[in-house]
């Protein structure tokens, strides 16, 4: 049951923390580790607004997708076996960003693997965020 309710966790993934330093996070889990993304309000002021009168976002989701490519290739060596399982764009006050999720590979021998999306913030000004990493055990 822990790990439904840790999944569950896992893909909403956002938290909103009340306060004048209100910031968003995107927590992620892979191996032994936790990997916490989070956005501040004044890296969110630094982007670009997609106005309403603007047909298209200000970062194409290509460059957003090459941009979180190269963040999954800093965090991991086997970066290049993973694959993208899509984007998002995704809204948090009057600022928008990308959420690009990859998968990682099934590990040798293992037919049928389930892993939770590992999901990448991109700015609208093409900045990543450098995650804070932490040690975390499974069923603990």
């Amino acid at each position: 049951m822990n790990r439904v309710w840790l999944s569950a966790i896992v893909l909403c993934g956002l938290s909103l923390v009340a306060g004048g330093q209100a910031r968003a996070t995107y927590n992620n889990y892979h191996s032994d580790n936790r990997y916490d993304f989070e956005i501040t309000n004044e890296r969110l002021a630094n982007s670009p607004v997609w106005s309403e009168d603007q047909d298209c976002p200000p970062l194409t989701a290509r460059t957003a997708l090459k941009i979180a490519s190269a963040q999954l290739h800093k965090l991991f060596h086997d970066a290049d076996k993973w694959s993208n399982r899509g984007l998002q764009l995704t809204q948090l006050g009057d600022r928008w960003l990308y959420l690009v999720e990859f998968e990682e590979p099934a590990p040798p021998g293992v037919s049928e693997y389930l892993a939770s999306p590992f999901r990448i913030p991109v700015l609208m000004n093409g900045e990543t965020i450098e995650p804070k990493v932490s040690p975390w055990k499974p069923g603990s």
